[in-house]
């Protein structure tokens, strides 16, 4: 008897798993099946560390609806947590958005929102939606962390907007030059210790059969530096709308083009 309680148990689970809404869903194919499942993994980890729902969604028809109320539709009636934060890409209309419920409006601000399309721009302009998503939920993840601190990410606030790769590479940098400085200052000393060699009175005295050849300074690497440019005004904070479903919602509106 026990063991049939377990197996009925274990049947449940597999069921309300699978009859769960996935957390990327490509209505409109731009993804690749291991693409999705990569941004699914993503997102899965994402919305159970901060128990918020992450979201993923694109359609080629958005039933000609405003894409923030087509946005806010997906997540309210489908099953999915009241603390959430949606992309929808409408193909359709060439246009994407986020959309915000319950304790997403308070984390992802219009100023936080605005960071992400940003962000996203380009990625989506070229076509690189795989790209596109995978950035923006490292945003999400970041701007999340920083509501848990108490103080959500606003126009008054610095948001490390570098990819992983950026930041594991500025740490290596800086493990590199200290090591690097140090290793120079021994061998400097060690090469003084070892000098024989005796000053001279005359420049011309050092002069060898030798000819300078031309020289040229030569810049491998450079750091460039994104900065938004700030408005005048001095609010901040989220803006709400409501759905079909009578919820209150934030971000929304007719999304941006690419």
């Amino acid at each position: 008897m026990k063991k049939l309680f377990c197996c009925f148990l274990l049947l449940m689970l597999m069921m309300s798993s699978a009859l769960a809404a996935p957390r990327v869903s490509d209505e409109a194919h731009l993804l690749t099946n291991e693409e999705i499942q990569k941004l699914t993994t993503r997102a899965d980890e994402i919305s159970a560390r901060y128990n918020v729902d992450v979201i993923v969604h694109t359609t080629n028809n958005s039933r000609g609806m405003v894409l923030g109320m087509y946005a806010a539709d997906i997540v309210d009636y489908n099953d999915y947590l009241d603390d959430n934060i949606i992309l929808a890409v409408a193909m359709d209309q060439r246009k994407y958005v986020c959309v915000t419920t319950g304790r997403g409006i308070y984390a992802f601000t219009d100023y936080a929102l605005d960071v992400i399309y940003d962000e996203m721009e380009d990625d989506m302009v070229n076509g690189y939606y795989m790209q596109a998503f995978d950035r923006y939920l490292e945003l999400c993840d970041r701007v999340l962390k920083q509501a848990e601190l108490g103080a959500p990410y606003d126009y008054d606030l610095t948001l490390d907007t570098r990819s992983t790769g950026e930041i594991i590479g500025m740490r290596l940098l800086f493990a590199f030059v200290p090591a690097f400085l140090i290793a120079w200052a021994v061998a400097a000393s060690k090469k003084r210790s070892m000098k024989t060699d005796r000053a001279q009175e005359s420049a011309h005295s050092y002069l060898t059969n030798m000819r300078l050849t031309n020289q040229r300074d030569i810049y491998l690497y450079t750091n460039t530096v994104r900065r938004r440019i700030e408005s005048d005004s001095s609010s901040g904070g989220s803006s709400t709308f409501s759905g079909s479903s009578g919820k209150s919602h934030g971000g929304g509106g007719s999304g941006r083009s690419f």
